[in-house]
């Protein structure tokens, strides 16, 4: 089975009801709390956008940040337009992630497990993914890569990171996404044979010409 991220710690807000209503109490102060999700196992959902994958339950209500999490290193992460099933004991994990949690069906993180996904080494993967990158309707995949990596690079976790921190290999023809450019350096993003996800950056001068003309530039 594979392994995904553990998020560094397993804080949950506590749920009271406050002046402003029934909220999340966290350290930066108040938030709204999300609607009850009403998936009890076995129903269908489509992921709407790379989705990062978590061994265990979430640690607060936002959506976790993969690009800024992988820097250069591989994490599992859904691809957008990947079929998963909430997981048959979603339930019974979350009670055990979070025991006595009050209104714990409001917890955006849910168990799923993937039925299909267009990274295809994905199917079967089992994990917590945040409801809100789901949708109950089919999703049309966006391509998996929009470029091939020229020559083989190394792959940097920051635009500005010294070469000796550039410690990942990409071989040449790799199939990349191509994000935008930032100074000399091209922002990309990749699925691996295995499923798993890279962000980070490689040397512009590894293509013959700008590769950011049809890219967002950032």
């Amino acid at each position: 089975m594979t392994r995904f991220e553990r998020p560094p710690s397993l804080f949950f807000p506590e749920l009271r009801f406050a002046a402003c209503g029934l909220v999340a109490l966290a350290s930066a102060g108040c938030f709204v709390l999300p609607p009850p999700n009403n998936l009890h196992g076995g129903e269908t959902l489509y992921i709407a956008e790379d989705s990062q994958v978590l061994e265990v339950m979430g640690p607060g209500l936002h959506k976790e940040d993969h690009r800024r999490h992988s820097q250069g290193r591989p994490i599992p992460v859904i691809a957008a337009g990947a079929t998963v099933h909430v997981a048959a004991d979603y339930e019974q994990q979350r009670a055990q992630n979070a025991p006595n949690a009050p209104l714990a069906n409001r917890n955006p993180w849910i168990l799923v497990e993937v039925v299909d996904s267009p990274a295809v080494a994905q199917r079967g993967w089992k994990g917590w993914i945040h409801v809100e990158t789901t949708t109950k309707q089919p999703v049309v995949a966006p391509p998996l890569s929009t470029a091939d990596l020229p020559r083989s690079s190394v792959l940097c976790p920051h635009a500005d990171s010294n070469d000796l921190a550039c410690s990942v290999s990409l071989k040449a023809n790799s199939a990349i996404r191509v994000l935008g450019c930032a100074g000399l350096r091209v922002q990309v993003e990749l699925f691996t044979g295995e499923g798993l996800y890279v962000h980070g950056f490689v040397n512009g001068s590894q293509f013959p010409s700008t590769p950011c003309t049809t890219a967002s530039k950032e």
